[in-house]
């Protein structure tokens, strides 16, 4: 995967150029319960998901997602295990 600087990303895009893929993911993720007792309707399945966003990185276990970019940093990315998707990674065309 070709990586670029944030600042190229941004220029590229704002021109109608190629950037990072926009790409969609379904995949597992985990739960969690954030209370004191035990919720009896807690069926203890994994979560199914969706996230959308620009893929800037992937390794040979995981994919890393993020919705935005800038030319200083990325923001509101997450690291997604191979292992807890379902299928493959769905690459979105992108429109200048």
């Amino acid at each position: 995967m070709k990586k670029l600087l944030w600042s190229v990303h941004t220029e590229n895009r704002a021109a109608g150029r190629p950037g990072y893929p926009m790409v969609e993911i379904i995949w597992e993720d985990a739960q969690a319960i954030a209370t004191e007792d035990w919720v009896e309707e807690f069926d203890g399945n994994a979560a199914l998901t969706t996230t959308v966003g620009y893929l800037v990185g992937k390794t040979r276990s995981t994919v890393t997602v993020v919705s935005m970019i800038n030319s200083n940093h990325i923001g509101h990315g997450i690291t997604i295990p191979k292992g807890c998707i379902i299928g493959k990674i769905r690459f979105l065309s992108v429109e200048g």
